[in-house]
């Protein structure tokens, strides 16, 4: 089987529990060179350096993805209640229950950006 980008993208994740910055190059490489649209590579490589505590270089990555226009996909998560589908999105505020939920974290002391 030959590797496509969801296999060099499982290894370079790898690469940030080990911190192997070398191993975790060649694999971003591949990644980018299989999919050069997709934020993946530069996203992974960018966290492989933040673990590292090469923060600098940690940012040359998301730099070149704003220069190159590639955008991370924010996460999101789901959950259902009483038959009832929740989505969350990071750094979304469109729950429509959004301002309670932010409230109840509030008084578990969460620190939370103000609401718009």
């Amino acid at each position: 089987m030959k590797a496509d980008a969801i296999i060099w993208g499982s290894l370079l994740s790898s690469c940030r529990k080990y911190r192997n910055i070398e191993m975790a190059q060649r694999a971003a490489n591949r990644v980018i060179e299989l999919d050069p649209s997709d934020s993946c590579g530069y996203v992974l490589m960018s966290n492989v350096y933040a673990a590292s505590s090469q923060f600098q270089e940690a940012m040359k990555e998301r730099l070149s993805m704003k220069q190159q226009k590639i955008e991370k996909e924010p996460g999101c998560s789901l959950i259902e209640v009483d038959g009832e589908v929740h989505e969350f999105i990071a750094g979304g505020r469109l729950h429509h229950k959004a301002r309670e939920i932010y409230s109840l974290l509030d008084e578990f002391g969460f620190m939370l950006p103000e609401m718009a």
